[in-house]
């Protein structure tokens, strides 16, 4: 009968209705999650920056260091040597 076609139709609309509702609240929610994600990049991306810049330095101070060890100790060596001389 034309009537329970015409339920039937609103039945299917108000269904597809619902469907549509639901797949617009989860791409909303799918965008923030991106947006905050991305976020997160890239504050992974700058920490990634700041920790070689502060390990290129750690390494520049560490061959100073040994740097200077090994000039003092050259001069322990030579003290001692001109000590074992007199």
């Amino acid at each position: 009968t034309p009537a329970s076609h015409l339920r039937d139709m609103e039945d299917e609309l108000e269904f597809k209705s619902k469907q549509l509702q639901n797949s617009e609240t989860t791409q909303t929610r799918l965008e923030a999650e991106l947006i905050k994600r991305d976020g997160e990049l890239e504050k992974i991306e700058s920490l990634d920056v700041k920790i070689s810049m502060e390990l290129q330095q750690v390494e520049t101070k560490m061959r100073q260091y040994e740097q200077d060890m090994a000039v003092k100790y050259d001069l322990v060596d030579n003290m001692r040597s001109k000590g074992e001389a007199r």
